[in-house]
Protein backbone atom coordinates (compact mmCIF):
# COMPACT_ATOMS: atom_id res chain seq x y z
CA UNK A 1 0.00 0.00 0.00
CA UNK A 2 1.80 3.52 -1.31
CA UNK A 3 0.31 6.15 0.73
CA UNK A 4 2.31 9.17 2.99
CA UNK A 5 1.20 11.70 4.44
CA UNK A 6 1.75 14.76 2.32
CA UNK A 7 0.15 18.59 3.86
CA UNK A 8 -0.97 19.10 7.63
CA UNK A 9 -2.26 21.82 9.19
CA UNK A 10 -1.69 22.99 13.27
CA UNK A 11 -5.33 23.32 14.18
CA UNK A 12 -6.31 20.04 16.27
CA UNK A 13 -9.18 18.47 16.42
CA UNK A 14 -10.54 17.10 19.65
CA UNK A 15 -13.05 14.94 21.47
CA UNK A 16 -14.98 18.44 22.33
CA UNK A 17 -15.26 19.17 18.60
CA UNK A 18 -16.24 15.79 17.18
CA UNK A 19 -19.70 16.47 18.94
CA UNK A 20 -21.00 19.35 17.34
CA UNK A 21 -19.54 18.04 13.89
CA UNK A 22 -21.87 14.59 14.32
CA UNK A 23 -24.84 16.95 15.55
CA UNK A 24 -24.21 18.64 12.07
CA UNK A 25 -24.00 15.62 10.31
CA UNK A 26 -27.11 14.29 11.88
CA UNK A 27 -29.05 17.22 10.92
CA UNK A 28 -28.00 17.56 7.01
CA UNK A 29 -29.89 15.16 5.82
CA UNK A 30 -32.93 16.93 6.50
CA UNK A 31 -31.33 20.29 4.79
CA UNK A 32 -30.25 17.87 1.47
CA UNK A 33 -33.64 16.14 1.39
CA UNK A 34 -35.18 18.33 -1.02
CA UNK A 35 -32.09 19.74 -2.73
CA UNK A 36 -30.40 16.46 -3.81
CA UNK A 37 -32.36 15.99 -6.70
CA UNK A 38 -31.04 19.13 -7.96
CA UNK A 39 -26.84 18.40 -6.79
CA UNK A 40 -24.76 16.70 -9.57
CA UNK A 41 -23.20 13.21 -8.85
CA UNK A 42 -23.42 12.64 -4.88
CA UNK A 43 -24.98 9.33 -5.46
CA UNK A 44 -28.28 9.77 -7.18
CA UNK A 45 -29.79 8.21 -9.81
CA UNK A 46 -27.94 10.60 -13.06
CA UNK A 47 -24.43 8.58 -12.25
CA UNK A 48 -25.38 5.29 -13.06
CA UNK A 49 -24.52 5.76 -16.55
CA UNK A 50 -21.11 6.45 -16.09
CA UNK A 51 -20.84 4.20 -13.47
CA UNK A 52 -18.12 2.01 -15.72
CA UNK A 53 -16.91 5.24 -17.26
CA UNK A 54 -13.44 5.11 -15.86
CA UNK A 55 -12.26 8.97 -17.01
CA UNK A 56 -15.42 10.56 -16.16
CA UNK A 57 -14.46 13.99 -14.10
CA UNK A 58 -11.45 15.44 -13.92
CA UNK A 59 -9.37 15.56 -11.11
CA UNK A 60 -7.36 18.74 -9.56
CA UNK A 61 -4.14 18.30 -8.79
CA UNK A 62 -4.81 18.13 -5.01
CA UNK A 63 -6.67 14.81 -5.53
CA UNK A 64 -4.00 11.90 -5.56
CA UNK A 65 -5.15 8.45 -6.76
CA UNK A 66 -3.95 5.33 -5.87
CA UNK A 67 -4.40 1.59 -5.73
CA UNK A 68 -4.93 -0.70 -2.78
CA UNK A 69 -4.20 -4.64 -3.23
CA UNK A 70 -7.38 -5.90 -1.80
CA UNK A 71 -8.90 -9.42 -0.81
CA UNK A 72 -11.21 -11.09 -3.08
CA UNK A 73 -13.05 -12.76 -0.39
CA UNK A 74 -13.40 -11.64 3.34
CA UNK A 75 -15.51 -14.11 4.73
CA UNK A 76 -13.92 -17.80 3.37
CA UNK A 77 -11.08 -20.09 3.75
CA UNK A 78 -11.26 -21.42 -0.11
CA UNK A 79 -7.70 -20.84 -1.94
CA UNK A 80 -9.66 -18.60 -4.40
CA UNK A 81 -10.72 -16.40 -1.63
CA UNK A 82 -7.10 -15.55 -0.61
CA UNK A 83 -6.94 -13.97 -4.34
CA UNK A 84 -6.52 -10.05 -4.47
CA UNK A 85 -7.23 -7.28 -6.79
CA UNK A 86 -6.24 -3.15 -7.17
CA UNK A 87 -8.90 -1.36 -5.65
CA UNK A 88 -8.58 2.27 -6.43
CA UNK A 89 -8.77 5.29 -3.72
CA UNK A 90 -8.67 8.80 -4.01
CA UNK A 91 -7.13 10.82 -1.14
CA UNK A 92 -6.91 14.99 -0.49
CA UNK A 93 -4.60 15.85 2.33
CA UNK A 94 -4.62 19.39 1.41
CA UNK A 95 -6.89 20.19 4.42
CA UNK A 96 -5.68 17.64 7.23
CA UNK A 97 -4.08 18.71 10.15
CA UNK A 98 -2.29 15.69 10.17
CA UNK A 99 -2.40 12.29 12.87
CA UNK A 100 -0.59 14.07 15.81
CA UNK A 101 -3.65 16.91 15.97
CA UNK A 102 -6.06 13.65 15.46
CA UNK A 103 -7.65 15.26 13.12
CA UNK A 104 -10.66 13.36 11.29
CA UNK A 105 -11.12 11.17 7.95
CA UNK A 106 -13.88 11.62 6.17
CA UNK A 107 -14.31 8.89 3.72
CA UNK A 108 -16.80 8.17 1.08
CA UNK A 109 -18.06 5.11 0.47
CA UNK A 110 -18.33 4.64 -2.89
CA UNK A 111 -21.35 3.74 -4.64
CA UNK A 112 -22.28 2.22 -8.05
CA UNK A 113 -20.30 4.30 -10.27
CA UNK A 114 -16.35 5.19 -10.87
CA UNK A 115 -14.99 6.97 -7.69
CA UNK A 116 -14.28 9.94 -9.85
CA UNK A 117 -17.82 10.91 -10.28
CA UNK A 118 -18.01 11.19 -6.54
CA UNK A 119 -14.96 12.83 -6.01
CA UNK A 120 -15.69 15.82 -8.93
CA UNK A 121 -18.96 16.20 -7.56
CA UNK A 122 -19.30 16.10 -4.14
CA UNK A 123 -18.26 19.45 -2.74
CA UNK A 124 -19.80 19.10 0.87
CA UNK A 125 -16.95 16.87 1.60
CA UNK A 126 -14.64 19.57 0.74
CA UNK A 127 -16.42 21.71 2.83
CA UNK A 128 -16.69 19.46 5.97
CA UNK A 129 -12.36 19.10 5.30
CA UNK A 130 -11.65 22.90 4.89
CA UNK A 131 -14.21 23.13 8.32
CA UNK A 132 -12.84 20.37 10.87
CA UNK A 133 -9.07 19.93 8.89
CA UNK A 134 -9.57 16.53 7.40
CA UNK A 135 -8.08 14.12 5.51
CA UNK A 136 -10.66 13.29 2.44
CA UNK A 137 -10.87 9.80 1.37
CA UNK A 138 -12.70 8.16 -1.50
CA UNK A 139 -13.35 4.33 -2.00
CA UNK A 140 -14.19 3.14 -5.64
CA UNK A 141 -16.95 0.31 -4.64
CA UNK A 142 -15.30 -3.41 -6.27
CA UNK A 143 -16.79 -4.26 -9.61
CA UNK A 144 -16.69 -0.58 -10.22
CA UNK A 145 -14.58 2.09 -12.51
CA UNK A 146 -10.75 0.56 -12.34
CA UNK A 147 -11.45 -1.52 -9.27
CA UNK A 148 -12.45 -4.80 -11.03
CA UNK A 149 -11.50 -7.91 -9.50
CA UNK A 150 -10.04 -10.66 -11.72
CA UNK A 151 -8.44 -8.08 -14.26
CA UNK A 152 -10.98 -6.47 -16.01
CA UNK A 153 -14.45 -5.80 -16.36
CA UNK A 154 -15.01 -8.96 -19.30
CA UNK A 155 -13.48 -11.35 -16.47
CA UNK A 156 -15.46 -10.22 -13.17
CA UNK A 157 -18.89 -10.04 -14.92
CA UNK A 158 -18.50 -13.18 -16.88
CA UNK A 159 -20.78 -15.75 -14.61
CA UNK A 160 -22.58 -16.69 -10.97
CA UNK A 161 -18.92 -17.75 -9.92
CA UNK A 162 -17.30 -13.97 -10.82
CA UNK A 163 -19.82 -12.06 -9.86
CA UNK A 164 -20.55 -14.12 -6.31
CA UNK A 165 -18.24 -11.55 -4.64
CA UNK A 166 -20.15 -8.53 -5.93
CA UNK A 167 -21.86 -7.78 -2.41
CA UNK A 168 -22.45 -5.24 -0.16
CA UNK A 169 -21.18 -7.36 2.67
CA UNK A 170 -17.86 -7.87 1.19
CA UNK A 171 -17.54 -4.31 -0.50
CA UNK A 172 -18.15 -3.11 3.37
CA UNK A 173 -15.34 -5.10 4.24
CA UNK A 174 -12.90 -3.82 1.60
CA UNK A 175 -13.61 -0.25 2.93
CA UNK A 176 -12.92 -1.44 6.80
CA UNK A 177 -9.63 -3.65 5.65
CA UNK A 178 -8.00 -0.08 3.37
CA UNK A 179 -9.11 1.99 6.24
CA UNK A 180 -7.68 0.32 8.98
CA UNK A 181 -4.31 -0.52 6.80
CA UNK A 182 -4.51 3.25 5.62
CA UNK A 183 -4.49 4.76 9.16
CA UNK A 184 -1.44 2.46 10.41
CA UNK A 185 0.68 3.38 7.69
CA UNK A 186 0.04 7.40 8.50
CA UNK A 187 0.37 6.57 12.14
CA UNK A 188 -3.41 7.80 12.09
CA UNK A 189 -4.88 5.57 14.77
CA UNK A 190 -6.50 8.20 16.90
CA UNK A 191 -8.08 9.80 14.28
CA UNK A 192 -11.74 9.56 14.29
CA UNK A 193 -13.21 8.23 10.80
CA UNK A 194 -16.58 9.83 9.36
CA UNK A 195 -18.19 7.81 6.68
CA UNK A 196 -20.46 9.72 4.13
CA UNK A 197 -22.49 8.64 1.42
CA UNK A 198 -25.73 9.27 -0.80
CA UNK A 199 -28.52 7.29 -2.05
CA UNK A 200 -26.64 3.47 -2.11
CA UNK A 201 -23.38 5.13 -0.90
CA UNK A 202 -25.48 6.29 1.97
CA UNK A 203 -26.71 2.86 2.52
CA UNK A 204 -23.27 1.24 2.90
CA UNK A 205 -22.35 4.40 5.09
CA UNK A 206 -25.00 4.23 7.80
CA UNK A 207 -24.43 -0.06 7.77
CA UNK A 208 -20.23 0.34 8.16
CA UNK A 209 -21.27 2.25 11.28
CA UNK A 210 -23.20 -0.59 11.88
CA UNK A 211 -21.33 -3.28 11.19
CA UNK A 212 -17.43 -1.84 12.22
CA UNK A 213 -18.36 0.49 15.46
CA UNK A 214 -14.21 0.18 15.78
CA UNK A 215 -13.52 1.51 12.20
CA UNK A 216 -15.80 4.14 11.63
CA UNK A 217 -17.49 6.99 14.97
CA UNK A 218 -20.05 8.34 12.77
CA UNK A 219 -22.20 8.26 9.49
CA UNK A 220 -24.16 10.70 6.95
CA UNK A 221 -26.75 9.00 5.03
CA UNK A 222 -27.67 11.27 2.38
CA UNK A 223 -30.99 10.28 0.89
CA UNK A 224 -30.73 6.43 1.93
CA UNK A 225 -33.35 4.07 1.72
CA UNK A 226 -31.65 2.52 4.60
CA UNK A 227 -35.52 1.18 5.97
CA UNK A 228 -36.41 0.64 2.02
CA UNK A 229 -37.62 -3.03 2.06
CA UNK A 230 -40.56 -5.08 2.30
CA UNK A 231 -42.49 -5.39 5.55
CA UNK A 232 -40.43 -2.27 6.87
CA UNK A 233 -41.53 0.58 4.54
CA UNK A 234 -44.44 1.00 2.21
CA UNK A 235 -44.02 0.19 -1.66
CA UNK A 236 -45.74 3.47 -2.72
CA UNK A 237 -43.16 5.55 -0.13
CA UNK A 238 -41.04 7.15 -2.58
CA UNK A 239 -43.79 7.97 -4.84
CA UNK A 240 -45.55 9.66 -1.80
CA UNK A 241 -42.48 11.74 -0.94
CA UNK A 242 -41.94 12.56 -4.24
CA UNK A 243 -45.46 13.69 -5.12
CA UNK A 244 -45.80 15.83 -2.00
CA UNK A 245 -42.75 17.66 -3.18
CA UNK A 246 -44.53 18.19 -6.61
CA UNK A 247 -47.47 19.37 -4.70
CA UNK A 248 -45.63 22.11 -2.49
CA UNK A 249 -44.42 23.36 -5.70
CA UNK A 250 -46.98 23.46 -7.96
CA UNK A 251 -50.69 22.31 -7.20
CA UNK A 252 -50.89 22.71 -11.64
CA UNK A 253 -47.93 20.72 -12.14
CA UNK A 254 -49.16 18.31 -9.64
CA UNK A 255 -52.41 17.89 -11.19
CA UNK A 256 -51.13 17.62 -14.75
CA UNK A 257 -48.07 14.78 -13.93
CA UNK A 258 -50.74 12.71 -11.97
CA UNK A 259 -53.41 13.39 -14.88
CA UNK A 260 -50.71 11.67 -17.17
CA UNK A 261 -50.16 7.97 -15.79
CA UNK A 262 -53.78 7.54 -17.41
CA UNK A 263 -52.89 8.95 -20.51
CA UNK A 264 -50.16 6.63 -20.49
CA UNK A 265 -52.30 3.52 -19.82
CA UNK A 266 -54.39 4.55 -22.79
CA UNK A 267 -52.11 4.57 -25.34
CA UNK A 268 -49.99 1.84 -23.95
CA UNK A 269 -53.04 -0.15 -24.73
CA UNK A 270 -53.34 0.75 -28.07
CA UNK A 271 -51.88 -1.15 -31.14
CA UNK A 272 -48.56 0.10 -31.58
CA UNK A 273 -48.95 2.18 -28.52
CA UNK A 274 -45.67 1.07 -26.69
CA UNK A 275 -43.36 1.63 -29.27
CA UNK A 276 -45.28 4.94 -29.64
CA UNK A 277 -44.61 5.74 -25.84
CA UNK A 278 -40.85 4.15 -26.68
CA UNK A 279 -40.28 7.07 -29.57
CA UNK A 280 -41.83 10.00 -27.35
CA UNK A 281 -40.26 9.22 -24.05
CA UNK A 282 -36.79 7.93 -25.88
CA UNK A 283 -36.86 5.02 -23.22
CA UNK A 284 -33.92 2.49 -23.55
CA UNK A 285 -36.12 -0.68 -24.04
CA UNK A 286 -39.00 -1.96 -23.91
Amino acid sequence: MDITAQHTRKSPFHVTTLVPMLLLLMTTPVCLSKTILRTRGFGVANVREKAMNKNYGTLSSEFVTKFYTQTLDHFNYRPESYSTFQQRYVVNFNYWGGPNTSSPIFVYTGDEAAITVAVSAAGFMLNLASRFNGLLLYVEHRYYGDSMPFGSAEEAFKNASTLGFFSTTQALADYAQLITDLKKNLSAESCAVIAIGGSYGGMLASWFRLKYPHVVVGALASSAPILYFDDITPQNAYGVIVTKDFRETSESCYDTVRQSWSEIDRVAAEKGGLQKLNTLFSSCRL
